[in-house]
C-alpha cells in the first residue's frame, strides 16, 4: 500500500508552513501512482479546439523563427557590402598585403610608398 499526500501549497494562507488542504491517496503499486491521470500536479484539460489553436499559433511562430533565421543566415554570409562575413575578408586581405609589402620591404629596402609607386608606374596608371 502506497500513501500519496498532496499539498496546495498558498504562500502565506493555511497554518504556519504555507499548506492547506491536505489530501492523502492510497494506491495499491506504484505503478496505479503513475498511470492515476487525476492527481497530477498543475495538469490542465484542453478541448480539442484549444489543442488545434495552439499548434496553429505554434506553426506560425515556427515559421516566422524559420524565416528570421534564414534571413540572418544570408546576411552572414554575404561576401559583398557591409555584413560581418565580408569584413572579415577585407581584414584578412589587408593583412596578407600589408604582410606582403613589410617583407618586400625588408628583401628590397624599398618603403611601402615605393612599391605602390613602382606598381602605379607597372600598371600606366602614372608616367
Amino acid at each position: 500500500m502506497i500513501n500519496i499526500v498532496l499539498h496546495n501549497f498558498n504562500g502565506i494562507k493555511g497554518n504556519i508552513y504555507g499548506v492547506k488542504n491536505l489530501k492523502t491517496i492510497q494506491y495499491s503499486t506504484i505503478t496505479d501512482f503513475i498511470s492515476d491521470d487525476n492527481n497530477i500536479p498543475g495538469k490542465i484539460v484542453l478541448s480539442k479546439e484549444e489543442i488545434s489553436n495552439r499548434e496553429k499559433k505554434l506553426k506560425i511562430l515556427a515559421e516566422k523563427w524559420k524565416n528570421e533565421r534564414l534571413e540572418k543566415e544570408i546576411l552572414e554570409n554575404k561576401i559583398f557590402g557591409f555584413s560581418k562575413y565580408s569584413e572579415i575578408i577585407n581584414g584578412r586581405i589587408a593583412m596578407f598585403f600589408i604582410t606582403t609589402g613589410l617583407l618586400t620591404e625588408l628583401w628590397t629596402k624599398q618603403s611601402l610608398i615605393s612599391q605602390i609607386e613602382i606598381m602605379l608606374r607597372v600598371l600606366g596608371i602614372i608616367n
